[in-house]
Order: structure tokens, then sequence, then C-alpha cells
């Protein structure tokens, strides 16, 4: 019985395991803990009040707190090409005057969550990326009637989220036209109503687009994934791209009968449209890629390059494209004898 108890109070010990930052410092030096070794991936972590910890080596963690009651800015700084892993969550509460960052700047975090609790008007709690990722397993939780949670990108950044993902009533996202936000889960997603720069819809499941959703530069259509909702709002230079896993049929969610963005089809399984399309913008066809078009019309006010293969085999709907310019090495195949109004 002796013997047994022991065992299970060591157990105990290792599982809850934690550190805490106590003094201003590296991640790979023990004095920033305390004195007491680096942290491991068994091990949690907890950043006090006025503590700035800079990850300067590959570093791993259970989980990753800051304090609601901190009164001086906290901070942890991931340095660029470095990563820190944390198995767990990631929470990130917000005082009453200070501010809690995690700066991923140029690095990488991978997180099993992210929590932002606490919430308030002003942000005091946030995740700050410049040209790094953070790719997130679960949830990335906000605080119910509040905007102050926020994750930032403001250079070529990449979120990555693999499950439910706070909206602009619980969280914010700030985001420009460089950066890039994927859902990437293997099943059902709903994409926040939020402004996005590049936005990736990748894996597989139905992905639902809220309402007030805008893409300022690509949307990609991957993987298995089809959608549902509201029809993102276009920026002036967008794209749609599907560059899929297998053969893809659109939707009239993220392509509209009457489309204003670009249209690139980059898939070697194909791609069958849905219904009659009105692109006023460009359409591509990669090489290797075919795009057919069934008992559907279609027009194309700006450029049509066929680098691919177009199919049509049916002389329903008008067939109109006001610049056609079909590459060395593409096909344009009609197989029916239909009328084409065409220039190029």
């Amino acid at each position: 019985q002796t013997a047994l108890a022991l065992v299970l109070l060591v157990t105990a010990t290792v599982v809850n395991a934690q550190r805490v930052a106590s003094v201003t410092g590296v991640w790979s030096d023990p004095a920033t803990w305390g004195g007491s070794a680096v942290p491991t991936a068994a091990e949690t972590v907890t950043i006090n009040s006025g503590i700035t910890v800079t990850v300067d080596v590959a570093a791993s963690c259970a989980s990753l707190s800051f304090l609601q009651t901190a009164t001086v800015n906290s901070n942890v700084n991931v340095n660029s090409g470095i990563t820190l892993n944390v198995v767990g969550a990631i929470t990130i509460p917000r005082p009453g005057a200070s501010t809690n960052t995690l700066a991923v700047g140029a690095g990488t975090v991978n997180a099993g969550s992210v929590s932002f609790t606490n919430g308030g008007t002003a942000v005091r709690h946030r995740i700050t990326i410049t040209t790094g990722t953070l790719d997130v397993a679960g949830a990335i939780a906000g605080s119910a009637g509040n905007e102050s949670g926020t994750i930032s990108i403001s250079g070529a950044g990449i979120l990555r989220a693999g499950g439910v993902v706070f909206n602009s009533t619980t969280g914010t996202l700030t985001l420009n036209a460089a950066s890039t936000v994927e859902y990437d889960a293997a099943g059902a997603q709903t994409v926040g109503d939020f402004d996005y720069g590049n936005l990736v819809l990748s894996n597989s499941g139905v992905k639902t687009i809220a309402a007030g959703t805008t893409v300022a530069s690509s949307l990609f259509i991957r993987g298995t994934v089809t959608t549902a909702g509201s029809s993102p709002g276009y920026g002036g230079a967008a794209v749609l791209e599907y560059n899929g896993a297998a053969a893809q049929t659109p939707s009239t969610v993220e392509f509209p009968n009457t489309m204003g963005a670009d249209v690139v089809i980059n898939n070697a399984a194909g791609v069958t449209l849905n219904a009659t399309k009105t692109i006023n913008g460009n359409l591509n066809v990669n090489a290797g890629s075919t795009l057919t078009l069934p008992a559907f019309g279609i027009t194309v006010t700006g450029t049509t390059t066929i680098a691919g293969t177009f199919v049509s085999s049916s002389t329903t709907g008008t067939k109109r494209f006001d610049n056609l310019v079909v590459n060395s090495g593409g096909t344009f195949n009609s197989s029916a004898n239909e009328d084409y109004t065409m220039t190029g």
C-alpha cells in the first residue's frame, strides 16, 4: 500500500507539473522559470504580471496561460523562425488595466486551442502575427458580447483553424490583403464574418460562410469542401480559385451566377459548372485542369485564358467570351453544334 501511494503521488506530480515565468528572460534560461528546468511538453506554463518571455529555441509546453490579475503588460514573444508547440490550450484573459500579448511575429505557434477570457471593451488580450503562422487544432474562443480578444496579422502571416472560431460579436480578426486564414477542419465549420485577405477552405465538410464576410485577395476551395451560407463580398482584385483533391462542382454561395471576381480553375480532376454564369472578370483554366460546361450558358466579360481544357457539350444557353486566348497545349472542346460569341 505504501509503494502504491508513492507511485500515485509521483504520477500526480508529473501530471500537474508547472512552470511560472517569474523574471523577464529567454525561454531557454532556467532563471526565467525561477531556477526550475526549462518547460517540457508535459508541463503547464504561466506568465506572471509584467514578465516578457522570448522564445529563443524550439519549445514545448502542455498549456500556456496569462494572468487576469496582471497589472503590468505581460508578453510572450516568439523569435523569427522559432516554433512553440502548446499541446493544450493557450488562455489569454483580459486584465483590468494592462495587456497580455502573445507575439507570434515571424515565428510559428502550434496550439490545441485558444481562449480569450474575461472580455471587455478595450483590447487588452491579443495575439499578433507578422509573417509567421498560428496553427490551432481546436477552437478559437472569445468572450460573449464583446470583441476585445484579438488576433491581428499585419503582414503575410497565416492563421489555421481546425475548430470553431469566434465571430465578430465574440472576438476580432484584424487582417490585411496579404494575410491568410485557413479553415481546415475535417468536417463542418462556420467561417467568421470578417474581412479576409486570402481565405482558404480546405480538407472536407461543409464550410458555412457567415453573412458580412468579405475577401480582398483570394478565396481558395480545396480538398473536398463544399460551401453553404452567404456569398462573400469580393474586392475589386479578388480571385476565386478551385484546386480541390477531387472533382468539384461550384455552388452559388462562393460562385454566384453573376460574379464580379476572377475565377481560376486549378484542378486536375476537373470542375463542372452548376448553373449559367456571368463572370465580370477573368477566367483562367490552368494547364492540366479541365472546366466542363454542361447544359448551361457562360459569359466572360474579361479575358478567358485556356491553358488546360474547356469542354462544352450542349446547345443550351448563350456562350460569350469577350477576349478568348487558347494557349499552346490548351484545348477548347465543343462537342455540340453550338453558337459562340467570342473575340481575341
